[in-house]
């Protein structure tokens, strides 16, 4: 036998011997007693950490916190589970345990059962907010019907909308703006506020905020009158006063002024949440005159990477609708009031397919919906072309049913389409023309809620009139099936 086949069998002969040692490393498999007991310690354990999950449940309920109360919600969850799965494994083994452990699983039987009644009363999440204490009268402000024509009822409305919020101290009134830009699932007052167009929004939101200014000159006013009341009721006795002192005159107010560029940053820097920055940038924007309002355009325009302009950096980078919030908005508002417009019969205002990949040229909103609506020079509209205009809602359409200067419109396209390179152009990357196709016809699932307001609406029903969902200009324009005399 070779000297290596002699050191190769002594090798198996070492690795064969140390195996038996390392079983009798590992000890005496537990006994069932000493299981049971390891099942019901954890369970009681697991009884303990529930217990934990819910008292967390309940003080974000307590604290109106409606993220921190889904998160400890998901976490109470969880150890529900595992409380019921640990409780099942110690009611496997309780009968091997001794009767002091047994006794610790009779306890913690008894705090799951407490403990699973105590969470189910926990299930309905917190408001998020405070109710304020004249909020029915608001929400009754904001739900009202429009009386006396569609113009003067919402001025109206944002009239009585403004009284009632003169009557909220300055924490209610900070409460509310929150809730005004913070849409929360429970909460009354913020869809209906949203079906106020934009502009109205943003000055009710104005008001909200000069609140405390007014809160100060309404205390200023009150303590002169005070003033004046203490010396005219003191006049019977001056021969006896001492000589008041000399008036101090108190230094005029300055009204501090901040610099575009500081609001910009601010926001920039502050509002974590699109909508509120939408609604944010959009005031800051609506206090610009024309000339300013083009200029920072301009200039937003013209940034290019490394120049040094962190506001227009910053600017850059948001999403489309809220960079488009600087549009200029008397545009559409000049050419809604042209008299021009009384010979218009058929007006497109689709978002553009052009160049690469998709330029939006004319992008409307509900408030501009509700613009067109208003205006007195398009009584003879027949066709009215919205094609992929995504940001319109139920809302804007609410407008043109209602509108008493609409009376010939007769269809209203608006379809919403995916836009893709077409097929032979593909191989060619962002050069050739775009395909189309159909992806929404939103009118279709407004119509029950439009016709339910406002009565059968002509324009909603294309294929009953002319056969297609889609029909030709021309043949809407040559035969209308709305006419004036349908209107008062």
């Amino acid at each position: 036998m070779s000297d290596y086949m002699s050191r190769g069998r002594d090798q198996d002969v070492a690795r064969s011997s140390s195996t038996p040692a390392s079983v009798e490393a590992a000890g005496p498999a537990p006994s069932p007693a000493e299981l049971a007991h390891d099942s019901i310690v954890a369970f009681d354990r697991e009884t303990t950490n529930l217990r934990a999950a819910i008292d967390e449940v309940r003080s974000a309920r307590d604290a109106n916190n409606v993220e921190h109360w889904r998160a400890s919600r998901a976490r109470l969850d969880v150890a529900l589970r595992n409380a019921a799965r640990s409780h099942e494994r110690a009611r496997g083994r309780g009968g091997d345990a001794a009767l002091d452990v047994q006794a610790t699983l009779a306890t913690a039987e008894r705090q799951l059962g407490e403990l699973a009644t105590m969470s189910e009363a926990l299930h309905e999440a917190p408001l998020g907010f405070k109710p304020l204490r004249r909020e029915a009268e608001l929400v009754r402000v904001l739900a009202a019907p429009l009386e006396g024509g569609f113009k003067a009822g919402y001025v109206q409305k944002e009239a009585d909308l403004r009284t009632e919020i003169a009557q909220l101290d300055p924490a209610e009134t900070r409460a509310l703006k929150d809730r005004l830009t913070h849409l929360r699932e429970k909460d009354p007052l913020t869809p209906l506020f949203q079906r106020l167009s934009g502009a109205r929004q943003r000055g009710v939101l104005a008001y909200l905020e000069q609140a405390p200014r007014r809160e100060a000159v309404g205390r200023e006013a009150a303590r002169r009158t005070d003033s004046t009341r203490t010396i005219s009721e003191g006049e019977a006795d001056e021969r006896f006063a001492e000589p008041a002192p000399a008036p101090v005159t108190a230094p005029p107010e300055v009204i501090e002024v901040e610099p575009l560029d500081s609001k910009l940053r601010r926001i920039l820097e502050g509002s974590n949440r699109e909508a509120t920055m939408q609604l944010e940038m959009a005031h800051v924007f609506d206090l610009l005159d024309g000339s300013a309002r083009r200029e920072l355009a301009r200039r937003l325009e013209r940034y290019r990477q490394g120049s040094g302009d962190e506001v227009a950096a910053r600017f850059s980078r948001l999403e489309r609708p809220v960079r488009q919030r600087l549009d200029d908005p008397w545009l559409l508002k000049a050419v809604l009031a042209s008299p021009h417009l009384d010979r218009i019969r058929s007006l497109r205002l689709p978002v553009l397919v052009v160049d690469r990949p998709v330029t939006r040229l004319n992008r409307i909103t509900d408030a501009d919906l509700e613009l067109l609506a208003a205006s007195p020079h398009l009584r003879g509209l027949r066709h009215l072309d919205l094609e992929d205009e995504t940001a319109l809602t139920v809302r804007g359409f609410h407008a043109l049913a209602a509108s008493p200067n609409l009376p010939e419109l007769s269809a209203v396209r608006f379809d919403v389409n995916r836009h893709s390179p077409a097929a032979s152009f593909a191989s060619f990357g962002d050069v050739g023309p775009y395909a189309s196709t159909l992806a929404d016809r939103p009118l279709q699932r407004y119509a029950a809620e439009l016709e339910a307001r406002h009565g059968r609406i002509a324009w909603l029903h294309p294929v009953e009139n002319y056969g297609t969902e889609t029909p030709d200009l021309e043949a809407v324009v040559e035969h209308p099936v709305a006419r004036a005399t349908d209107f008062p």
